[in-house]
């Protein structure tokens, strides 16, 4: 294997070594900064490993400032690039991690060309003995080597490409400011912040903390002040203070020299300096026609704020003085920032004019670095390239700064002209490594630290706008409106919608925070669930010490309503033609089919601006974006109940470090009810039917069904073989054709009503002992379960649940419940040709830690939410636990359990988990006539 270095053999040892120049400044400190051990036959290894096990036959080491860069060619003569980083880097382990994940990125979420990632390691604690990224050589030729050759017109063209190119990466809306990493790669759970699932399918990447070497200074990890805030930061505020507050800790001494301009006899005439302006004029150009915002963010935001970004963020490098001119410009010009606020810094005349003579002498201190640089042909550190004689720029320099000596006059002596020269003459350290300050002036740290707070106050935010609820006067509600952005997806989108809401007060002191509420669905609506009689349930359940707020999702309500009729009559056609359930007749497939195909294509007609903009990943969203409007802790309370339990765990999956106390109820299994395959749905439905008849001979008195028989089983077979008697022979109970009959259909979603709320069994068992005994009263009695009940607030919420959901058919519901199955099979028909796909779907899994962990509620005879989807739920939510409520019903207030109230209650208030396995019995039994409002009453005495 052969080794080389811009085409001369070389050494092992001298891959170690930095080879690509040397320095003027520190030259020993420079070159340690850049010296990596490694082992390389485990780096060959590992190259193998990726290119099909063909062995490395030649190394070309090209290395940069900043990291080792190998040119491997293969036995096979494919070539790979093996980077190693360099001290100077940055954090360790979090440099290399980084790059890998933007490698990764760039290639897989972008159409920007980048080299595609074989392998890497962040760790130096592997085999390699160092950090490293192994990558597939890209294809061209480096720019430098051609530019020349370029024609104008080439030129511009590639100039408009690159631009074209940034504008992919400038329009990416990263969740916070900090650097990219792959989601498990860094172990710092707890600052962790997923990117939206629109930029992050597979859930995969994550914003952590800073890494470049601005914020390490080239120290080693264990050298960082524990207390400097890296990142990840919510906003530019909090990026302005961390900035201002590392500069607290790194902030070199101004210049005391009093250096006047620099006489331009001795200046060298830059070559290509047109050549090279009118390039960047193209460039502006082309940012501003490919790429307006960056346009705007480098050219046309207000110069002065843009400068204290910069600037504040240098004083290790650049001292006080820039940043002092930068702040002395925004002094000046406050009123026309536009900042409602007074201008904090008021200095006396005096300490103005110091700090402007101060400013003068910097930009002449400038002058002389920047002739330096240019005349030497190098950079701040010094750096000489390789082809150039090193020694011969020594003498250069001892030269260039006698000359200054000689014919400049500063005020100032030759020693302390010496002493700043930017190029130290003799081995001494520079200034640049000794003047470190001790503290700021007080006055410039004190400005520099409000106006962050300045500029983040001037970020847009939203607020809830609160107003006297008219639909309300028997509870002590507010009804409110947020303002959200109505497409996420697309962020050139400024159209906005309003989610409707209402918040019932805390009623005990101190308040503890507020906790969101969703009592399912999809589509049913958090305003009437809270407003209407469960309200005052849901406060004392929650323990009284917290707002709550009831939210209507997108599509119900009027958050931006979702329907596809343009009128009443042609949604009462639909809903008379629909023959609902799949074996009513031998013809109600054909015919659910029929009606659903003329369903959907009215919804193409009358919904398509409204059907991609409403599904579960926007919601989520949107939940994040009250409890911003909020301004509480920035973490998501939440209750929610059924379909709620699906949004919850969609909103924990997307936020896992803004979980607060969440308690999913009724639980969806989310892996297979965004994969439409949820027929898990059903597999406690009959057996919770059952319990219905098991209680109705259990308690006679309150069952009227228990008359006809003492046998269960019995019973059973009677009611069963009734639904299937209907489907031939309607009962008629009046002269109206629609709603005197009751039918198969009628009667399974009376079941369905029923099956789902045991405080109706009673009423259920009157109106079958009706249609088994011929009488017709009680038999009516069945209309009051499937009748709809009045509402406070609008309520479309049956039409927006398939456009919400918008699953495949799902054929198996049809045998796994005797009850319900072609109910929900029915409802799968409405998917079949449905042509909207919801935008911003959340597709990552459902496998994260939580910031605070989540607490399931299931029931092993819940009809609709069985308790194996509860512990399938929890498996993916690392410290989660299953409270098991052994009751009827779907969800557990339907059949309370003080046991329950109170899990729930302590982990909204105290953040108590019950202990695992833990297993509440309901407080009333079966057909006992009592109600959740009374066993809320037992709890709030309690």
């Amino acid at each position: 294997m052969s080794i080389s270095c811009r085409g001369a053999e070389i050494s092992k040892e001298d891959l170690f070594d930095y080879t690509n120049g040397r320095f003027l400044n520190d030259e020993a400190i420079q070159l340690s900064k850049r010296r990596v051990e490694f082992d390389l036959s485990n780096l060959c290894n590992q190259a193998a490993s990726v290119a099909n096990g063909s062995p490395v036959r030649k190394i070309e080491k090209m290395e940069g400032g900043f990291s080792k860069a190998l040119l491997m060619t293969m036995d096979n003569c494919s070539e790979l690039v093996a980077k190693l980083p360099c001290p100077n880097a940055g954090r360790a382990m979090y440099s290399t991690a980084s790059e890998a994940a933007v490698l990764q990125y760039v290639a897989t979420h972008t159409q920007v060309p980048a080299p595609r990632l074989l392998a890497w390691n962040a760790s130096a604690a592997n085999p390699v003995r160092a950090e490293y990224i192994i990558m597939e050589k890209a294809p061209g030729v480096q720019l430098f080597t051609v530019w020349d050759d370029l024609s104008a017109s080439d030129r511009l063209k590639l100039i408009k490409s690159l631009t074209q190119l940034e504008h992919q990466l400038a329009t990416i809306q990263f969740p916070a400011y900090g650097h990219l990493y792959f989601r498990q790669s860094i172990p710092e759970s707890s600052k962790r912040v997923l990117l939206d699932p629109s930029l992050n399918p597979t859930g995969h990447f994550c914003v952590l903390p800073a890494c470049d070497p601005a914020w390490t200074n080239g120290t080693t990890l264990a050298d960082l002040d524990s207390t400097l805030d890296m990142g990840p930061w919510p906003n530019l505020h909090q990026f302005g203070l961390a900035l201002a507050k590392r500069s607290t800790t790194r902030t070199r001494l101004p210049l005391s020299s009093d250096f006047e301009t620099f006489d331009s006899q001795g200046k060298q005439v830059a070559l290509f300096e047109k050549q090279r302006a009118d390039a960047s004029k193209a460039y502006e150009i082309a940012t501003y026609l490919n790429n307006r915002d960056t346009y705007v963010a480098l050219w046309k935001f207000d110069e002065p704020v843009r400068e204290y970004f910069k600037r504040v963020g240098h004083t290790w490098d650049d001292g006080m003085a820039p940043l002092e001119m930068c702040l002395l410009k925004i002094c000046e010009t406050w009123g026309q920032l536009g900042f409602l606020e007074t201008c904090p810094l008021n200095l006396p005349t005096r300490d103005m004019e110091v700090y402007n003579q101060r400013s003068i002498k910097y930009k002449q201190w400038g002058g002389i670095q920047d002739f330096a640089k240019k005349y030497l042909d190098t950079d701040d550190d010094g750096w000489i390239a390789p082809q150039i004689d090193y020694d011969e720029k020594r003498l250069q320099n001892k030269a260039l700064l006698q000359l200054l000596i000689e014919r400049v006059q500063f005020g100032e002596v030759a020693e302390e002209m010496s002493r700043t020269w930017p190029f130290p003459t003799s081995e001494k350290p520079s200034w640049r490594q000794t003047a470190v300050v001790k503290m700021l002036h007080r006055e410039s740290l004190t400005f520099l630290l409000f106006l962050s707070v300045a500029i983040g106050e001037h970020l847009p935010k939203r607020n809830i706008t609160w107003f006297p609820c008219q639909e309300v006067t028997s509870l002590d509600v507010t009804c409110g409106f947020l303002t959200v952005p109505l497409d996420y997806v697309n962020t050139s989108s400024t159209e906005t919608l309003r989610l409707s809401m209402v918040k019932m007060n805390a009623s005990k002191q101190p308040k503890q925070g507020t906790i969101l509420l969703n009592p399912g669905g999809p589509g049913s609506s958090g305003r009437e669930f809270l407003a209407g009689a469960d309200g005052p349930g849901l406060r004392i359940a929650t323990g009284g010490t917290f707002d709550l707020i009831g939210f209507d999702s997108r599509g119900v309500g009027d958050t931006i309503p979702f329907s596809c009729f343009k009128n009443d009559s042609l949604r009462a056609n639909y809903h008379i033609k629909d023959p609902v359930c799949l074996n009513s007749s031998d013809t109600a497939i054909g015919a659910t089919r029929a009606v659903r195909a003329a369903w959907t294509k009215s919804c193409e007609e009358n919904a398509k601006d409204t059907a991609e903009l409403i599904g579960t990943g926007y919601v989520a969203r949107d939940m994040m974006q009250i409890v911003d409007a909020l301004d509480e802790n920035g973490l998501l309370n939440y209750w929610g109940f059924s379909y709620g339990s699906a949004l919850g765990a969609t909103v924990a999956a997307m936020f896992p470090e803004r979980m607060g106390k969440v308690v999913l109820d009724g639980v969806l299994n989310p892996f297979n009810y965004f994969s439409g395959r949820d027929v898990s749905q059903l597999t406690a439905t009959d057996l919770s039917f059952d319990g219905f008849f098991t209680g109705c001979v259990a308690n006679p008195e309150m069952c009227a069904l228990a008359e006809l028989t003492s046998d269960a089983g019995e019973l059973s077979d009677k009611v069963y073989n009734l639904i299937y008697h209907l489907k031939y022979n309607p009962f008629v109970t009046g002269p109206d054709a629609v709603t005197d009959t009751i039918d198969y259909t009628f009667l399974k979603n009376a079941a369905w009503s029923a099956i789902i709320r045991p405080v109706s069994w009673t009423l259920f068992a009157i109106g079958l002992h009706g249609l088994l005994t011929n009488n017709v009263t009680e038999a009516r009695t069945l209309s009051s379960l499937t009748a709809p009940q009045p509402t406070i607030f609008p309520d479309n919420g049956k039409e927006a649940v398939p456009a919400i959901r918008l699953s495949d058919i799902l054929a198996e519901f049809y045998t796994t419940s005797d009850l319900l199955g072609d109910v929900y099979a029915s409802s799968a028909l409405s998917y079949r040709d449905w042509p909207f796909k919801a935008k911003g779907a959340y597709l990552g899994d459902f496998r994260v830690k939580t910031r605070n962990p989540i607490l399931f509620v299931g029931g092993k005879l819940d009809p609709l939410t069985p308790l194996p989807n509860a512990y399938n739920a929890s498996a993916g939510f690392e410290g989660s636990v299953v409270l098991e409520h052994n009751g009827y019903g779907h969800t557990s207030p339907s059949d309370p359990s003080l046991c329950t109230a109170k899990a729930i209650r302590a982990y909204f208030v105290n953040g108590t988990l019950p202990l695992t396995g833990t297993k509440c019995e309901p407080l009333f039994g079966l057909f006992s006539g009592n109600t959740t409002e009374d066993a809320l009453a037992l709890l709030d005495i309690s």
